[in-house]
């Protein structure tokens, strides 16, 4: 196994004043002050209104509104209108027979009777 180790010379009067300026340049160049000067000034609140205008005030934009052409859409409203047309058939056809058996009033109190025991 090799060792490596260094010796460090003492540092004279001399180089231990030269020492600090170079730690000072280094400072200096990575600062985060600029390296060129910026020229910058805000604007103002009538420089604004001269670019952009009364842009400035507010306006409800429109909306996109539904997508009345998509297929989950489309489906969904056939289905419904499936329902819609055997929900009618089927009221046509009950108010049919309820018309045809008409019941009298005893007779209808006993069917009814029937109907719930027969139901449990």
């Amino acid at each position: 196994m090799i060792c490596y180790v260094y010796v460090l010379a003492p540092i004279s009067g001399a180089e231990r004043q030269a020492a600090p300026q170079v730690e000072k340049e280094e400072e200096t160049s990575s600062s985060k002050k600029p390296r060129v000067p910026i020229d910058y000034t805000p604007a103002t609140l009538e420089e604004y209104k001269q670019r952009f205008g009364n842009k400035a005030d507010y306006s409800e934009l429109g909306r996109l509104g539904p997508d009345l052409d998509d297929e989950n859409l489309l489906m969904k409203r056939a289905i419904q209108e499936k329902v819609k047309q055997f929900s009618r058939e089927l009221h046509r056809v009950n108010k049919h027979r309820a018309g045809k058996a008409q019941l009298g009033p005893k007779e209808g109190a006993l069917q009814r009777r029937l109907n719930v025991v027969e139901g449990c």
